[in-house]
């Protein structure tokens, strides 16, 4: 569960997945992840296509845009991963981010 700058909590369920790996028939259960991401200044629209089913909460501070949040379910770590570099990599300056594997 995430609390907007708004004060709105915002959740969403996600349910374990059972993945069946190739040796000794045993399986593995996986759960959740949520990631949090914030950079400076703003995130353009046309961008948001680049890091799929993610939130995004615009912090306004006299009259300008001091942060944005943006807010997700990766379904790993390397995912995670992925968009942070490629935040950085699109010279977006991240000045903090979290990520938070569910039990």
């Amino acid at each position: 569960m995430w609390k907007s700058p708004a004060g709105r909590i915002l959740g969403s369920t996600c349910s374990p997945v059972k993945e069946i790996l190739p040796y000794k028939g045993s399986s593995l259960s996986h759960a959740c992840a949520s990631c949090k991401i914030t950079i400076r200044g703003s995130f353009e629209v046309r961008w948001v296509d680049y890091l799929g089913d993610m939130l995004h909460y615009i912090d306004v501070k006299d009259g300008k845009v001091a942060t944005t949040t943006l807010i997700g379910r990766p379904p790993d770590l390397a995912a995670f991963l992925g968009k942070l570099n490629l935040l950085v990599d699109m010279g977006f300056p991240v000045v903090a981010f979290e990520y938070k594997q569910e039990e």
